[in-house]
């Protein structure tokens, strides 16, 4: 009963007016993580590409973390630093153990300035 609780209430943020969530943070390493761990991640409803923590199961592999740009701000880009195990940067992130943390970076390209906010 807690975790959908915690479900409602995140999704009360995201559906908030006042939050622009018009671009979703992704990256191909969360997919990729979760092809190559399968359990429980193959339960999971949501697009893996949104993932942003690699957890033991359960939860297994789970959007946790959330960047909550104001409505005003204009989304660019946004992205998870979750790299492919191809990547050189991928020793950053790495696989259990993890050299850094379970979670991933996540991180919104958004313009701030005249015209945009209080700016």
């Amino acid at each position: 009963m807690t975790i959908y609780r915690s479900i409602n209430a995140i999704h009360q943020l995201l559906d908030h007016p006042r939050v622009n969530t018009s671009k979703t943070p992704t990256s191909r390493g969360a997919v990729e993580a979760s092809e190559q761990q399968g359990g429980i991640n193959d339960e999971h409803v949501g697009d893996p590409a949104e993932d942003t923590a690699d957890f033991a199961e359960p939860p297994g592999n789970i959007r946790a973390d959330y960047v909550l740009p104001s409505s005003d701000l204009p989304i660019r880009d946004a992205r998870v630093f979750w790299p492919t195990s191809d990547s050189p940067l991928h020793r950053l992130t790495g696989s259990y153990p993890f050299p850094t943390s379970d979670h991933r970076l996540v991180w919104v390209d958004t313009t701030v300035g005249r015209g945009h906010g209080r700016g």
